[in-house]
């Protein structure tokens, strides 16, 4: 077991959960005593549920599905399959991170063979893998997650859930940032984690994505994933957050020109005079950066665009590059931060190795 301790100036990364699936296997009984719990079939009227296995003990099968969750792993074995999920940072603790798979891995295979079931074991492939980093941050969780949702991964949809989490996502991957220490206190009652405790979870979430070379982990079973080394995947995370997450203005910006564009012309045909301040002030200065960047230039491209002289365009910018600059001095004196700043935090912390 290696346990990774939190404190205010360490990031920690960890392997926060594994799921399996095979076909490839043998139940030799369900026994009832050890936790097996049988979800009934869907019938239908005038049928009957068929026996889709037979146990090596002659138990024929035709429930939906059996569970069993008193171990280590959640175990279920349905017509699909035999389904495996565990999270191995959890086996040792609450909330701090394992880098190290190889003694939750030994649980799970000794409460596998100990409910009698023959399968791949090190061979069986993978569908989920979750790699993990966490801090004690500075300030407030909401903070950060605040600052990461305005941001458009590559490919990915962003979508919040309250003011504590955020998800980037697409079918094959996803990165969830949320508030770890309200998620504990919350959900599992556990009140002993320190405050302001950020978690981003890097996810894969297909046996495609996960053996994927450039974008994914580059592996196709679970031994491999034990023994791979510690350097190789959290680099995976930090290459995942950097390319598809944590991306520049341009490429940020690319795909919403178009709205933005449309946007602009709204203003400018609702207002004669004055329609570049209007459109200023109702999203304000720290927004005009994160959609633009400090140094405006596709702002000014798009004011082109839309119809303003050369002169007009680079009259507007340049007011607003000053806005930006009071803003920020006002900011520093306060001794606050904009999202951008938040934004750029999150990146260097989250992106940055933890081996150093």
């Amino acid at each position: 077991m290696e346990l990774v301790s939190l404190n205010e100036t360490n990031t920690s990364f960890g392997i926060d959960k594994v799921k399996l699936h095979t076909k490839q296997f043998h139940v030799r009984e369900l026994n009832l005593e050890k936790g097996w719990v049988g979800v009934p079939p869907r019938i239908q009227l005038n049928s009957k549920s068929d026996v889709w296995y037979v146990t090596g003990q002659g138990q024929e099968l035709n429930e939906e599905k059996w569970y069993n969750n008193i171990g280590p792993a959640i175990v279920e074995v349905k017509q699909g399959g035999l389904g495996i999920h565990y999270n191995p940072s959890t086996i040792d603790h609450n909330f701090e991170l394992t880098k190290d798979l190889s003694r939750s891995w030994e649980q799970v295979k000794h409460q596998l063979d100990d409910l009698g079931i023959q399968w791949e074991e090190d061979s069986c492939p993978m569908t989920r893998v979750d790699l993990t980093k966490q801090r004690v941050m500075q300030h407030p969780s909401y903070v950060y997650t605040n600052a990461l949702g305005m941001v458009k991964g590559k490919r990915m949809n962003s979508r919040t859930y309250g003011s504590n989490a955020v998800e980037v996502r697409n079918t094959q991957r996803a990165l969830v940032c949320y508030d770890k220490t309200l998620q504990l206190r919350e959900q599992k009652n556990v009140t002993d984690a320190p405050n302001n405790l950020l978690r981003m979870e890097a996810r894969w979430t297909s046996k495609k994505s996960i053996g994927a070379l450039h974008q994914g982990l580059h592996l196709t079973n679970v031994g491999q994933l034990v023994t791979a080394s510690t350097a190789h995947l959290e680099d995976c995370y930090n290459k995942f957050l950097t390319n598809n997450v944590f991306r520049t203005d341009g490429e940020q910006l690319s795909l919403d020109l178009v709205t933005e564009r449309d946007v602009l012309t709204y203003y400018l045909n609702r207002h004669e005079r004055g329609a570049f301040k209007q459109y200023v002030s109702s999203f304000g200065i720290p927004t005009m950066v994160e959609k633009f960047g400090q140094n405006l230039d596709l702002l000014h491209t798009l004011l082109l665009d839309v119809g303003y002289s050369r002169a007009q365009a680079y009259r507007n910018v340049d007011e607003l590059r000053k806005s930006i600059q009071d803003f920020q001095g006002i900011q520093e004196l306060r001794g606050g931060a904009s999202p951008m700043t938040h934004l750029e935090h999150l990146q260097t912390t989250f992106t940055s190795s933890c081996l150093v």
